[in-house]
């Protein structure tokens, strides 16, 4: 599928959202997101797009977190990394489908009164992968994100 003809300009709270943003312009169906900071040798790549592509309506990456007990200090998140099925894909670097970014701004509502609330202490849309991960298990109705940690 094409990607839209027209997106619209970003909202002024995009914040760190604003990858996800400009994502929906992608004219691939796969998009790639790389931190500014990240460095990887060549085969990275080709390891992750392999990964992607036995299935692609997940998110993939070599880092990855998973929900643990509800009580623990991070409301069940657990930031320990993990490797294989992952709840969260940080966007370190990462694949998804281009389309998954649209869906994450139809489901932005749902939380903005809590990113907006963190944004005193935080950079706005701090968490935005946590977000994005969420989005693709509740879209693809399943938990099926993958963390592919040998890719760093």
């Amino acid at each position: 599928r094409p990607p839209p003809a027209h997106v619209p300009p970003p909202p002024p709270a995009a914040g760190l959202a604003l990858r996800f943003f400009h994502c929906q312009s992608a004219r691939n169906p796969w998009v790639i997101h790389v931190d500014d900071d990240m460095v990887f040798p060549p085969h990275t790549l080709t390891a992750l797009l392999a990964a992607f592509a036995r299935d692609t309506r997940r998110v993939v990456g070599p880092v990855g977190r998973s929900r643990g007990n509800p009580r623990d200090r991070y409301r069940g998140y657990d930031s320990r990394p993990v490797a294989g099925p992952a709840d969260v894909v940080l966007t370190k670097l990462l694949v998804l489908e281009r389309d998954l970014c649209s869906r994450f701004f139809d489901h932005a509502p749902l939380v903005w009164a809590e990113v907006a609330a963190a944004s005193v202490a935080y950079p706005l849309w701090n968490g935005e992968d946590i977000f994005m991960s969420l989005v693709a298990n509740h879209e693809y109705g399943r938990k099926g994100n993958e963390a592919v940690p040998h890719l760093e």
